[in-house]
């Protein structure tokens, strides 16, 4: 081989702390953590998907044991497999990915981080005008009290999201 040759990488460029937070640079302003909202949607998840294991299989030991059943046919197999586990990524998008991992909250504006980790800026500045869709109490699930909001987002459908009590109040959003 010939002598080792420099290569260029090019990076791309991050807006400056400061900036909505979007393309990884975090905004100003202080991160909560959404931990109760987190909790819920893990155990809620947890269970979900283990009763749906466990559904998948005894529906499939039953099938492949039934004259003429599953165990004949692999395409139907693929099928059943199939629809499991679209039913497990239904079940993380409504447990899972409804609870943001925080909230950079500033006097200005509210930066949602989703649990993918894209941000999401809220529409309009703090006090953020929230529904309150559901309330959960604290227990076995989570921790603390948790609720199910309806936010604005910005240049986008309001986004529908499993919170902490102190991550996003209803009524408004202010610095602690």
């Amino acid at each position: 081989m010939g002598p080792p040759r420099a290569v260029r990488i090019s990076r791309v460029a991050r807006p400056a702390a400061g900036d909505d937070g979007v393309g990884g640079a975090p905004p100003r302003g202080e991160y909560r953590e959404n931990v109760a909202g987190a909790a819920r949607g893990n155990r809620l998840f947890g269970i979900f998907s283990t009763g749906l294991f466990a559904l998948y299989l005894v529906f499939l030991a039953v099938a492949m044991r039934a004259a003429g059943g599953l165990g004949a046919d692999p395409a139907a197999i693929a099928l059943f497999s199939a629809v499991a586990a679209a039913l497990a990524v239904w079940g993380f998008l409504i447990t899972l990915g409804r609870a943001p991992r925080g909230a950079w909250v500033a006097p200005d504006r509210i930066v949602i981080v989703e649990r993918s980790g894209r941000s999401r800026r809220l529409a309009g500045a703090p006090p953020v005008r929230v529904e309150v869709l559901q309330r959960y109490p604290s227990g076995f699930l989570s921790p603390e009290e948790t609720r199910l909001v309806r936010a604005p987002v910005a240049g986008a459908r309001p986004r529908t999201y499993l919170v902490g009590v102190g991550l996003l109040e209803p009524g408004s959003v202010a610095p602690s």
